[in-house]
């Protein structure tokens, strides 16, 4: 019974998980550009170095030593349907880790929240894939993998122009970095995993 509707999908509601998780990789993006206007307010403010700053950015990049092999592990033993409510909570600790970012009130507190960021941000681009890819049919997965590995690749690079172009005047027009971050990524990453949560049901 369960292999019948597996070949049965739901096309317009498969389509709709999919926008969903381009949020949610558009998020990650977001998250990880989001401390680069920050930098010169580093700077100034903190007196940190060029090298601090640095590490600022590529701090998220390692949770992606263990969030990959605990990601698999997870989906392998608890199965696909697990993979929405790992999307969820992932957002859910990027909003949390957006607002430590935009608050914190020295460089450690800053490292801390980053480095919580790039565990939800590896969480989403690992495990998202294999959350939608249910909807359009298992036995379509070697064809739809690359495909959506791509869009995730893509929506996730579209978030590091987004706050470059976008930032200077959103941050001139609330005059408060700290705002500016808490307004801008806390509601859109909130709001993705409302809709990670809302939307991403169970594949059957």
């Amino acid at each position: 019974m369960v292999e019948k509707t597996e070949k049965k999908p739901t096309p317009k509601y498969a389509w709709v998980c999919v926008g969903v998780m381009t949020l949610a990789w558009l998020c990650c993006g977001l998250g990880l550009a989001g401390v680069i206007p920050y930098i010169p307010y580093y700077i100034l403010n903190w007196n940190l170095n060029w090298t601090q700053c640095g590490l600022a950015l590529v701090i998220t990049a390692l949770p992606l030593t263990f969030v990959g092999p605990l990601t698999k592990r997870m989906s392998a033993k608890l199965g696909k349907p697990y993979a929405k409510w790992i999307v969820t909570i992932s957002l859910a600790i990027m909003t949390a880790a957006s607002l430590g970012s935009a608050f914190a009130p020295n460089f450690y507190i800053l490292m801390i929240a980053r480095f919580v960021m790039g565990i939800g941000v590896f969480s989403i681009f690992l495990v998202g894939v294999m959350a939608v890819i249910p909807f359009f049919g298992m036995q379509n997965m070697k064809t739809l993998l690359p495909k959506f590995s791509v869009i995730s690749i893509a929506a996730l690079s579209i978030g590091f122009p987004m706050v470059l172009i976008f930032w200077g005047p959103i941050g001139t027009l609330i005059s408060s970095y700290q705002l500016a971050q808490a307004y801008t990524f806390v509601p859109i990453f909130g709001i993705s995993a409302l809709l990670a949560a809302g939307l991403l049901k169970e594949a059957k």
